[in-house]
C-alpha cells in the first residue's frame, strides 16, 4: 500500500505525526479500483465502507479480548495482543527525609478527597490505584515490538476507548486472567 502522506513526515522530536483516517483509506480503494471492479459492484459508498471496517474491526478486538487470541496483522507484520504487567508501586525516602510514594494515581478518587479535605489538598496527597481485583496487575494493548523491521518503525496502535473498556469488563467479571499469558508469536528468517 503506497498512501500519500497527510501532514509530512516527521514532527518536532523527530515522531512521525502522520495519522490514516477511514476516509485516506476509503480513497485509496476507490482510486484503486479498475473498470471490471467497478462494474461488478466494488465501488461501494463511503457508508459502506465504514460499516464493513468496523465490523471487520470489532471481529478482530473481540478474538483479542474475550477468546484471548493474539492477532498478527499481516501486512505489516504486527502482533496485537494485550500485555500483562506487574504494577510499578513503591516508595522512597529523599534527601531531605520526606517519603514519597509512587504509583498510578487515581485522580477522581484524589480529587474527591481534595473536595471533602483542604489539608490534603493543601500538602497535595495523592489516592493511587492498587490493582487489588488484578492482584497488583495491569492489562493494555500492545503490539509485538520484536517483529518490527526497519520500515515499520512508523507505526502505532491506539485502541478505541470501547475496547479499554470491553477489556475492563473482562478483567472485572472475573475473566481467567492468566490466559492473557502466551509466548508471542515468532517469525523465522527463510
Amino acid at each position: 500500500m503506497n498512501l500519500k502522506q497527510k501532514n509530512g513526515i516527521m514532527g518536532s522530536r523527530r515522531k512521525f505525526t502522520n495519522q490514516y483516517e477511514t476516509k485516506d483509506i476509503y480513497k485509496y480503494y476507490i482510486e484503486n479500483l479498475d473498470e471490471i471492479e467497478r462494474k461488478n459492484g466494488y465501488g461501494i459508498t463511503y457508508g459502506k465502507f465504514r460499516k464493513i471496517l468496523s465490523k471487520i474491526n470489532e471481529a478482530i478486538m473481540t478474538d483479542v479480548v474475550i477468546n484471548r487470541s493474539p492477532y498478527l496483522m499481516p501486512s505489516v507484520q504486527f502482533e496485537l495482543f494485550v500485555k500483562k504487567r506487574k504494577t510499578k508501586t513503591g516508595t522512597f525516602i529523599t534527601k531531605d527525609g520526606r517519603t514519597i510514594r509512587y504509583g498510578p494515581v487515581d485522580w477522581k478518587g484524589t480529587h474527591e478527597l481534595w473536595a471533602k479535605d483542604e489539608d490534603a489538598k493543601k500538602n497535595k496527597q495523592l489516592i493511587f490505584h492498587l490493582n487489588e481485583h488484578t492482584d497488583g496487575y495491569m492489562y493494555c494493548f500492545d503490539i509485538n515490538r520484536r517483529l518490527r523491521s526497519p520500515r515499520n518503525k512508523l507505526y502505532s496502535f491506539k485502541p478505541m476507548r470501547k475496547h479499554k473498556r470491553l477489556l475492563a469488563k473482562q478483567l472485572i467479571d472475573g475473566a481467567d486472567r492468566n490466559a492473557y499469558e502466551f509466548e508471542p508469536y515468532k517469525i523465522e528468517n527463510t
